[in-house]
């Protein structure tokens, strides 16, 4: 029999000496590799965020085929004495069973653990591979369980669907078997082609108690798998499959493959993962949702984020923090007005953490002092000035539409005095802050789900909001005062070494537009 030294290495078995030793993570499955990605499998960084491991971590992979093989590979270095293997897609008990005798004549861990595809609900198999070394009749039982992997692989006599690569066609095919009558055995395989390499990487249910599946696969022309969530009450129907099209997804048009598609993902794939899907930003699940769907921290549980802004392009970055800080916040330091505006932004995420109702702060002045490079430095804490402002033209639906997909978030509105007329602003002014909007009946009965927000919002203009209120005939209600905060704008006086203030405003409008966050 070869020795150890002789055994070829299982994926990755290299990189085991690259981190610490203490604990080792291996994916395993038959949906291994798709988990992993090549590195950018959404499963997968999940994974690796959830045990915070850092972004060039290479898991050891051990398929279907090095499952049922497992006592022929090298699997994990001598070093190592804690390994945790997390489960995609099917594992069997005998495969299980295999791996677990490899590891214990072939290694010298002593913690194994199996887990599923986010490291939880962990099973602790130490005291199993003990007996395995220790015990003869124990490993006779090992050896007689992993004789069945070679029913559980035995060929499939009934239709069904998998990944098939034929050519240059490759995703999942209907495949239908045509069995010997006298004998058995399979005699030929008729394989239809039926979608990219599609895959079910979990479900989701919203707030309102609408479930979800969800949906992954790699199209052409982008970098990182594309992740869609569609409602189960349209899955297998003509919309189900059209906003998946619409996303990139290449499918037949033929009804009953895609029925087979369906059926064979009622009963198969990650149906363990369970996602949050929600229409709401900020904080969730133990972390910051942006309305571009990006997620700052790692969530206790995935997000889906369904209802991304309008404005949602402009939640991208430019430049570096170190960069923001020079360029903006150090030309920032001393002027009043602008400090407000730095602050009332950043206030935004922390409403909710400290219990706090929304507010706003409306900076006016006659001439133009500066109201614009206000905005445009609060704005660039959260991406791109241009891409995110709002102006006080826009209707009082879609200012509250705006809120609710900026939750826990910042608002600005640009010059009041562009309000379309008395009525819409004095529906914003008090709407905005009131932090839900009205209850709207359904066409089938009941009613839709109310949108709520907490914001912070920075406004501009020539005149206070009282003076706009009476001058375009609204009424002025005190509410509106308390929570939208007139403040006379003060033009900078602290100009760092620019020569002027129009130096000091064009340095600022230039930067913003190099240096963003989000």
């Amino acid at each position: 029999m070869a020795t150890k030294k002789q055994l070829p290495k299982v994926p990755h078995f290299d990189e085991q000496g690259r981190v610490a030793y203490e604990h080792i993570f291996a994916l395993i499955g038959n949906k291994a590799w798709y988990a992993w990605g090549k590195g950018n499998g959404l499963e997968w960084s999940l994974l690796r965020d959830k045990l915070g491991l850092g972004n060039d971590y290479k898991p050891i992979i051990l398929d279907a085929e090095k499952l049922a093989n497992a006592g022929n590979y090298q699997i994990l270095k001598e070093e190592v004495h804690v390994v945790t293997f997390c489960r995609f897609g099917n594992v069997t008990q005998a495969q299980e069973t295999a791996l677990l005798l490899a590891i214990a004549k072939h290694s010298k861990a002593e913690k194994i653990f199996f887990a599923d595809n986010l490291g939880e609900n962990k099973q602790d198999l130490s005291g199993y591979v003990l007996r395995l070394r220790e015990d003869e009749t124990a490993r006779n039982t090992a050896e007689m369980m992993i004789d069945t992997i070679e029913q559980d692989n035995a060929p499939r006599k009934t239709p069904y669907v998998e990944y098939r690569e034929n050519g240059k066609i490759k995703g999942l095919h209907y495949i239908t078997p045509k069995v010997d009558r006298d004998t058995g055995e399979i005699i030929q395989e008729k394989e239809t082609w039926i979608c990219d390499n599609l895959a079910l990487v979990g479900e989701g249910k919203t707030a309102g108690g609408e479930y979800y599946y969800l949906f992954q696969w790699q199209n052409r022309d982008e970098s990182t798998p594309r992740t869609v969530a569609i409602a189960r009450e349209d899955f297998g129907t003509d919309t189900g499959w059209k906003m998946l099209k619409a996303q990139g997804l290449k499918m037949t048009q033929g009804s009953g493959l895609t029925q087979k598609l369906t059926e064979h993902f009622h009963f198969n794939g990650n149906h363990s993962t369970q996602w949050t899907i929600t229409n709401v930003t900020g904080w969730l699940n133990g972390a910051y949702l942006l309305p571009n769907g990006k997620i700052i921290g790692t969530p206790t549980k995935p997000i889906y984020f369904t209802d991304k802004s309008s404005s949602s392009l402009g939640y991208t970055t430019s430049g570096t923090l170190a960069d923001w800080q020079r360029e903006i916040a150090q030309n920032v330091r001393g002027n009043v007005s602008m400090m407000l505006g730095v602050a009332v932004a950043l206030a935004a995420p922390m409403l909710s953490l400290l219990g706090r109702e929304s507010f706003g702060v409306h900076l006016f002045a006659e001439s133009s002092k500066g109201k614009s490079t206000t905005l445009n430095i609060a704005n660039s804490i959260y991406g791109n000035p241009d891409k995110i402002k709002l102006s006080w033209s826009t209707t009082a639906t879609g200012v509250k539409n705006e809120a609710s997909a900026r939750n826990d978030g910042f608002i600005t509105l640009d010059e009041i005095g562009q309000a379309k007329d008395g009525k819409n602003l004095e529906t914003i002014a008090y709407d905005l802050f009131n932090e839900t909007d009205k209850i709207r009946g359904e066409k089938e009965g009941g009613n839709r789900q109310i949108k709520r927000w907490k914001v912070t919002a920075l406004s501009t203009g020539e005149k206070d909001l009282e003076t706009q209120l009476r001058l375009q005939g609204a009424k002025v209600h005190a509410g509106q005062l308390v929570r939208l905060l007139n403040v006379p704008l003060e033009e900078a006086g602290n100009l760092h070494s620019f020569p002027n203030n129009k130096a000091h405003a064009d340095h600022l409008n230039e930067k913003v537009q190099e240096c963003f966050l989000a």
